[in-house]
């Protein structure tokens, strides 16, 4: 069976992609089930960023009483659309229909916080030096904005990346994954019963399509959120163009349990870091550093609890952790766990059962290393998949030198009941979001989220500080 084809929407109408690229691909629980996303033509891609720039500028003038209407309206016909929207993510993504309504009424909520962040730090005044003058200054949009977005959160990550770039008067041109074409699709069916036509157009393709997307000179600022690598190379080339760009890439997330920690939490929160969307989001828990007085007590106990994750189909209500994305991401994670193996780390959990042999598609289990150190490759790379490395710490000094181990610094967590102590790590932890006795995941859109070293570049994502990102300050004096 074929799903139906993804559409680029452009100026406010649906059109097939006329590109030369096709991926194909199957559900990564039902290999019957296929997928094809076309890429954009060259045309498309300029009529979309054209069609964006002549309408962004009625959109900037229509105001913030228009723009903030829009964003409310646009909460209120995606809370409306949900169920359909949720079937579409778990059919072509393998999420749970639980990770999927969560993620849809996120995105709802973000949706409403910008309705309001129309209305909020439009500008600053300053006294001067100069008799009867006063400095002000002023926000304005980019004009257009390229939205690349995953395909792991298509909505919530999509939606976060367009409501604030809308809501600071902007146009927008998203290029969706093309794993996360067709869900893509339907939330720009869903928008764009309630947007004016052309604020947000959506070019559908690959790399290429974005690539072309984020180096044209008709765009006014990207967006990006994925691996660093490609992050690197959209960050340079906005930067070579003179303009702002924000990039939230790769993570490889630490929670450290010390001495004093409460056992059970520490076990909640690491498993639910660790194993929900079967380990694919950017803040999962990829590895813990536990003080060797409470190892062996807290391996125990997480491989006591790890059989509550069950593996399964994604639309039965049973399932806790659905498929990988792939067969051959599933692939890439067996030869990462492999080679943990190889360099001396032990498997605690196997890596092909329990996963129920009625299943067909691209499912891992949970796994669960120990006997890793700091410069353990499995410690070092970002898995995107199931997989725990457990650590033995012998204080302090070497759960932050675990911690702060290699290129990445998004999230990092720490359980303690030492207030000192939580404060020593948040000070020396080299990442941009610290946690005290909290999950590294499930982070809230109001609070500013930024990566440090590998994991991001540019400003910051969320809260009003994307509203900043997503224009520019402009200062005038005024002499009466």
């Amino acid at each position: 069976m074929r799903s139906p084809a993804p559409r680029n929407l452009i100026d406010g109408g649906f059109e097939e992609p006329h590109g030369d690229e096709v991926v194909e691909r199957v559900s990564p629980h039902d290999p019957d089930l296929a997928f094809e996303c076309g890429s954009s033509s060259e045309e498309q891609l300029s009529r979309a960023i054209e069609t964006a720039g002549s309408r962004g500028r009625q959109w900037a003038a229509a105001g913030p009483a228009v723009r903030s209407d829009a964003l409310a309206a646009l909460a209120s016909a995606l809370r409306g659309g949900a169920a359909g929207l949720a079937g579409a993510l778990v059919e072509e993504l393998g999420k749970t229909r639980r990770e999927a309504l969560g993620e849809i009424m996120n995105a709802a909520r973000i949706l409403d916080f910008y309705a309001g962040g129309v209305w909020r730090d439009t500008g600053r005044s300053f006294s001067s030096v100069k008799e009867r003058t006063t400095i002000v200054t002023t926000r304005e949009p980019l004009g257009v904005v390229a939205a690349l977005a995953p395909w792991n959160f298509p909505v919530n990550l999509s939606v976060l990346k367009i409501a604030p770039a809308l809501a600071a008067g902007n146009s927008v041109v998203l290029k969706p994954a093309p794993q996360a074409a067709r869900s893509s699709t339907e939330l720009a069916h869903i928008m764009s019963t309630v947007l004016p036509e052309g604020v947000l157009n959506v070019v559908q393709g690959g790399a290429g399509t974005g690539a072309a997307l984020a180096a044209d000179p008709r765009v006014g600022g990207v967006s990006f959120t994925g691996s660093t690598a490609v992050g690197r190379h959209v960050a340079a080339s906005a930067a070579a163009r003179g303009v702002p760009f924000v990039c939230e890439m790769g993570g490889k997330n630490t929670v450290v349990v010390a001495e004093d920690a409460d056992l059970p939490a520490a076990v909640g929160a690491v498993l639910a870091g660790a194993f929900g969307m079967a380990g694919q989001k950017c803040t999962a828990t990829s590895r813990v550093s536990v003080h060797a007085d409470r190892y062996e007590e807290f391996l125990d106990l997480l491989l006591a609890r790890v059989a509550e994750w069950v593996v399964g189909d994604p639309r039965e209500e049973s399932t806790v952790v659905g498929p990988l994305i792939d067969e051959p991401s599933r692939d890439r994670v067996l030869g990462l766990v492999e080679d943990a193996v190889a360099e001396g780390a032990r498997m605690l959990t196997p890596a092909a059962s329990p996963v129920p042999g009625h299943l067909r598609g691209s499912y891992l289990s949970p796994v669960v290393l120990d006997g890793v150190h700091a410069s353990s490759t499995i410690c070092l790379q970002e898995v995107f998949g199931p997989v725990l490395a457990v650590h033995r710490g012998k204080d302090m000094e070497e759960a932050l030198e675990f911690a702060n181990a290699g290129d990445y610094g998004l999230v990092g967590s720490i359980f303690t009941r030492d207030l000192g102590r939580a404060a020593e790590f948040g000070a020396r932890l080299e990442c941009g979001t610290v946690l005290v006795n909290q999950p590294t995941a499930g982070l809230e859109f109001h609070v500013p989220f930024a990566g440090w070293k590998g994991s991001g570049q540019g400003g910051s994502e969320q809260s009003d500080a994307s509203l900043r990102s997503y224009s520019r300050e402009k200062v005038s004096y005024l002499t009466w």
